[in-house]
Protein backbone atom coordinates (compact mmCIF):
# COMPACT_ATOMS: atom_id res chain seq x y z
CA UNK A 1 0.00 0.00 0.00
CA UNK A 2 2.84 2.31 0.89
CA UNK A 3 4.42 1.77 -2.53
CA UNK A 4 1.17 2.74 -4.27
CA UNK A 5 0.98 5.91 -2.26
CA UNK A 6 4.57 6.84 -3.09
CA UNK A 7 3.93 6.24 -6.80
CA UNK A 8 0.81 8.45 -6.70
CA UNK A 9 2.70 11.25 -4.92
CA UNK A 10 5.59 11.01 -7.41
CA UNK A 11 3.23 11.07 -10.39
CA UNK A 12 1.39 14.10 -9.09
CA UNK A 13 4.66 15.90 -8.57
CA UNK A 14 5.83 15.03 -12.07
CA UNK A 15 2.57 16.40 -13.56
CA UNK A 16 2.90 19.64 -11.64
CA UNK A 17 6.49 20.03 -12.83
CA UNK A 18 5.44 19.34 -16.47
CA UNK A 19 2.64 21.84 -16.39
CA UNK A 20 4.90 24.48 -14.85
CA UNK A 21 7.54 23.92 -17.55
CA UNK A 22 5.01 24.00 -20.34
CA UNK A 23 3.60 27.29 -19.17
CA UNK A 24 7.04 28.78 -18.51
CA UNK A 25 8.52 27.81 -21.91
CA UNK A 26 5.64 27.79 -24.38
CA UNK A 27 3.24 30.33 -22.92
CA UNK A 28 5.24 33.41 -24.11
CA UNK A 29 5.54 31.96 -27.62
CA UNK A 30 1.84 31.11 -27.73
CA UNK A 31 0.94 34.57 -26.48
CA UNK A 32 3.23 36.19 -29.05
CA UNK A 33 1.73 34.04 -31.85
CA UNK A 34 -1.83 34.87 -30.80
CA UNK A 35 -0.97 38.57 -30.58
CA UNK A 36 0.57 38.45 -34.08
CA UNK A 37 -2.53 36.73 -35.46
CA UNK A 38 -4.80 39.30 -33.83
CA UNK A 39 -2.69 42.13 -35.28
CA UNK A 40 -2.88 40.62 -38.79
CA UNK A 41 -6.61 40.11 -38.51
CA UNK A 42 -7.06 43.71 -37.38
CA UNK A 43 -4.84 44.96 -40.20
CA UNK A 44 -6.72 42.81 -42.78
CA UNK A 45 -10.08 44.09 -41.59
CA UNK A 46 -8.91 47.70 -41.94
CA UNK A 47 -7.61 47.06 -45.42
CA UNK A 48 -10.86 45.40 -46.42
CA UNK A 49 -12.78 48.35 -45.09
CA UNK A 50 -10.65 50.89 -46.99
CA UNK A 51 -10.34 49.01 -50.32
CA UNK A 52 -13.74 48.02 -51.55
CA UNK A 53 -13.81 45.53 -54.39
CA UNK A 54 -14.33 47.17 -57.82
CA UNK A 55 -17.88 47.25 -59.08
CA UNK A 56 -18.26 45.73 -62.49
CA UNK A 57 -20.07 47.87 -65.00
CA UNK A 58 -23.11 46.23 -66.44
CA UNK A 59 -23.12 46.30 -70.21
CA UNK A 60 -26.54 46.85 -71.64
CA UNK A 61 -27.58 46.63 -75.25
CA UNK A 62 -30.05 49.44 -74.76
CA UNK A 63 -28.86 52.88 -75.88
CA UNK A 64 -28.27 55.37 -73.09
CA UNK A 65 -31.21 57.58 -72.35
CA UNK A 66 -30.60 61.24 -72.86
CA UNK A 67 -30.99 63.50 -69.92
CA UNK A 68 -33.37 66.41 -70.42
CA UNK A 69 -30.44 68.79 -70.64
CA UNK A 70 -28.79 66.59 -73.26
CA UNK A 71 -31.77 66.68 -75.64
CA UNK A 72 -31.23 69.36 -78.26
CA UNK A 73 -34.13 71.02 -80.03
CA UNK A 74 -34.69 69.77 -83.60
CA UNK A 75 -32.67 71.62 -86.19
CA UNK A 76 -34.93 73.14 -88.82
CA UNK A 77 -34.28 71.97 -92.38
CA UNK A 78 -32.16 74.41 -94.27
CA UNK A 79 -34.09 75.95 -97.11
CA UNK A 80 -32.36 77.48 -100.05
CA UNK A 81 -34.06 79.79 -102.50
CA UNK A 82 -35.12 77.99 -105.69
CA UNK A 83 -32.76 78.29 -108.57
CA UNK A 84 -34.13 80.44 -111.35
CA UNK A 85 -33.96 77.63 -113.87
CA UNK A 86 -35.70 75.23 -111.47
CA UNK A 87 -38.84 77.36 -111.90
CA UNK A 88 -40.48 76.19 -115.10
CA UNK A 89 -41.89 79.66 -115.69
CA UNK A 90 -38.35 81.00 -116.05
CA UNK A 91 -36.96 78.17 -118.16
CA UNK A 92 -36.66 78.67 -121.94
CA UNK A 93 -39.19 77.14 -124.27
CA UNK A 94 -38.40 76.25 -127.86
CA UNK A 95 -41.16 75.65 -130.41
CA UNK A 96 -41.25 74.73 -134.09
CA UNK A 97 -42.71 76.77 -136.89
CA UNK A 98 -42.64 75.78 -140.55
CA UNK A 99 -42.32 78.01 -143.59
CA UNK A 100 -43.58 76.95 -147.03
CA UNK A 101 -41.01 75.95 -149.68
CA UNK A 102 -40.26 72.97 -151.95
CA UNK A 103 -40.03 71.20 -148.62
CA UNK A 104 -41.01 73.28 -145.61
CA UNK A 105 -38.25 75.01 -143.69
CA UNK A 106 -38.12 74.26 -139.97
CA UNK A 107 -38.09 77.40 -137.80
CA UNK A 108 -36.66 76.97 -134.29
CA UNK A 109 -38.63 79.66 -132.49
CA UNK A 110 -38.03 80.96 -128.95
CA UNK A 111 -41.55 81.41 -127.56
CA UNK A 112 -40.37 82.06 -123.99
CA UNK A 113 -39.11 85.13 -122.12
CA UNK A 114 -35.68 83.55 -121.55
CA UNK A 115 -32.73 83.25 -123.94
CA UNK A 116 -32.45 79.83 -125.61
CA UNK A 117 -28.88 78.52 -125.90
CA UNK A 118 -27.58 75.63 -128.01
CA UNK A 119 -30.89 74.85 -129.75
CA UNK A 120 -31.24 71.42 -131.35
CA UNK A 121 -33.64 69.63 -133.68
CA UNK A 122 -34.18 66.22 -135.22
CA UNK A 123 -36.13 64.71 -138.13
CA UNK A 124 -37.38 61.13 -138.48
CA UNK A 125 -39.13 60.65 -141.84
CA UNK A 126 -40.37 57.91 -144.20
CA UNK A 127 -40.83 58.10 -147.98
CA UNK A 128 -44.14 56.36 -148.62
CA UNK A 129 -43.76 56.25 -152.42
CA UNK A 130 -40.45 54.47 -153.09
CA UNK A 131 -41.75 50.96 -153.69
CA UNK A 132 -41.95 49.78 -150.12
CA UNK A 133 -42.00 52.68 -147.62
CA UNK A 134 -38.42 53.68 -146.96
CA UNK A 135 -36.91 55.23 -143.86
CA UNK A 136 -34.97 58.37 -144.75
CA UNK A 137 -31.68 59.27 -143.03
CA UNK A 138 -32.31 60.53 -139.52
CA UNK A 139 -31.31 64.14 -138.91
CA UNK A 140 -30.08 65.26 -135.49
CA UNK A 141 -28.39 68.66 -135.20
CA UNK A 142 -27.30 70.80 -132.23
CA UNK A 143 -26.42 74.42 -132.96
CA UNK A 144 -23.69 74.70 -130.31
CA UNK A 145 -22.83 78.26 -129.37
CA UNK A 146 -25.97 79.69 -130.99
CA UNK A 147 -28.58 81.51 -128.99
CA UNK A 148 -32.07 82.86 -129.62
CA UNK A 149 -33.46 85.85 -127.78
CA UNK A 150 -37.16 85.82 -126.84
CA UNK A 151 -39.26 86.08 -130.01
CA UNK A 152 -36.37 85.16 -132.32
CA UNK A 153 -36.10 82.16 -134.63
CA UNK A 154 -33.72 80.43 -137.03
CA UNK A 155 -34.55 78.41 -140.15
CA UNK A 156 -33.21 74.94 -140.91
CA UNK A 157 -33.95 72.71 -143.95
CA UNK A 158 -36.05 69.56 -143.65
CA UNK A 159 -35.82 67.52 -146.88
CA UNK A 160 -33.60 69.76 -149.01
CA UNK A 161 -30.43 68.12 -147.80
CA UNK A 162 -27.71 66.36 -149.81
CA UNK A 163 -28.23 63.06 -147.98
CA UNK A 164 -31.95 63.05 -148.86
CA UNK A 165 -32.10 64.51 -152.36
CA UNK A 166 -31.29 61.23 -154.09
CA UNK A 167 -34.03 59.43 -152.12
CA UNK A 168 -36.89 61.83 -152.93
CA UNK A 169 -38.68 62.76 -156.13
CA UNK A 170 -41.22 65.47 -156.77
CA UNK A 171 -44.67 64.41 -155.62
CA UNK A 172 -43.38 61.77 -153.17
CA UNK A 173 -45.35 61.56 -149.94
CA UNK A 174 -43.09 62.01 -146.95
CA UNK A 175 -44.33 61.47 -143.40
CA UNK A 176 -42.68 61.48 -139.97
CA UNK A 177 -41.98 63.84 -137.12
CA UNK A 178 -39.72 66.72 -136.15
CA UNK A 179 -38.54 67.66 -132.66
CA UNK A 180 -36.96 70.77 -131.13
CA UNK A 181 -35.18 71.10 -127.79
CA UNK A 182 -32.39 72.85 -125.86
CA UNK A 183 -30.30 71.87 -122.80
CA UNK A 184 -32.38 73.91 -120.34
CA UNK A 185 -35.73 73.94 -122.10
CA UNK A 186 -38.85 72.98 -120.20
CA UNK A 187 -39.21 69.95 -122.46
CA UNK A 188 -38.67 68.80 -126.02
CA UNK A 189 -41.55 69.37 -128.41
CA UNK A 190 -42.60 67.01 -131.22
CA UNK A 191 -44.60 67.58 -134.41
CA UNK A 192 -46.12 65.26 -137.00
CA UNK A 193 -45.00 66.44 -140.43
CA UNK A 194 -46.55 65.46 -143.77
CA UNK A 195 -45.03 66.65 -147.06
CA UNK A 196 -45.94 66.09 -150.69
CA UNK A 197 -42.53 67.06 -151.96
CA UNK A 198 -42.63 70.23 -154.08
CA UNK A 199 -46.39 70.71 -153.69
CA UNK A 200 -47.95 70.79 -150.24
CA UNK A 201 -47.41 70.09 -146.55
CA UNK A 202 -48.93 70.33 -143.06
CA UNK A 203 -47.86 69.75 -139.47
CA UNK A 204 -49.47 69.05 -136.10
CA UNK A 205 -48.05 69.23 -132.57
CA UNK A 206 -47.84 65.93 -130.65
CA UNK A 207 -49.16 66.05 -127.06
CA UNK A 208 -46.54 65.72 -124.31
CA UNK A 209 -47.94 62.39 -123.10
CA UNK A 210 -47.64 60.88 -126.60
CA UNK A 211 -43.90 61.37 -127.21
CA UNK A 212 -43.11 59.37 -130.35
CA UNK A 213 -40.81 56.39 -130.74
CA UNK A 214 -39.46 55.53 -134.23
CA UNK A 215 -39.97 51.76 -133.82
CA UNK A 216 -43.55 52.05 -132.58
CA UNK A 217 -44.39 54.63 -135.28
CA UNK A 218 -43.10 52.34 -138.00
CA UNK A 219 -45.27 49.51 -136.66
CA UNK A 220 -48.33 51.77 -136.39
CA UNK A 221 -47.81 52.98 -139.96
CA UNK A 222 -47.60 49.36 -141.07
CA UNK A 223 -50.82 48.59 -139.17
CA UNK A 224 -52.47 51.52 -140.94
CA UNK A 225 -51.15 50.17 -144.28
CA UNK A 226 -49.06 53.34 -144.57
CA UNK A 227 -52.21 55.44 -144.87
CA UNK A 228 -51.45 58.75 -143.14
CA UNK A 229 -55.12 59.66 -142.56
CA UNK A 230 -55.76 56.33 -140.80
CA UNK A 231 -52.59 56.76 -138.77
CA UNK A 232 -53.52 60.28 -137.64
CA UNK A 233 -57.04 59.21 -136.70
CA UNK A 234 -55.57 56.52 -134.41
CA UNK A 235 -52.92 58.69 -132.73
CA UNK A 236 -53.07 61.82 -130.52
CA UNK A 237 -52.32 65.13 -132.21
CA UNK A 238 -53.11 68.83 -132.04
CA UNK A 239 -54.67 71.02 -134.74
CA UNK A 240 -53.41 70.44 -138.28
CA UNK A 241 -51.67 73.60 -139.48
CA UNK A 242 -50.25 74.83 -142.76
CA UNK A 243 -46.70 76.24 -142.99
CA UNK A 244 -46.28 80.00 -142.91
CA UNK A 245 -45.99 81.71 -146.29
CA UNK A 246 -42.49 82.68 -147.33
CA UNK A 247 -43.31 86.36 -146.81
CA UNK A 248 -43.66 85.80 -143.08
CA UNK A 249 -40.81 84.73 -140.87
CA UNK A 250 -41.16 83.89 -137.22
CA UNK A 251 -44.74 85.18 -136.88
CA UNK A 252 -47.22 83.71 -134.42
Amino acid sequence: MLSYGLIAIFGAGLFVFYWWGLNSFFAPKIAKYEAEQQRKEASGAATTTQQKPPIRESRSTEPPKNKPEDVLPPTPHATSPPKPEADSALRPGLEARFVAATSPGLILFNASSTVVRDPSYSLVMWNLDKGLPTSLPTVSVTESGRYLKPGQGMVEPTLDRPEMKSLISEGNRIFGYASVDCPNCKRAKYYWLYIIYGKDSWYSEIPEAAEPNPISISQKLLDAEWDVDRFMNANPHGPVLKPLPTSVFGGH
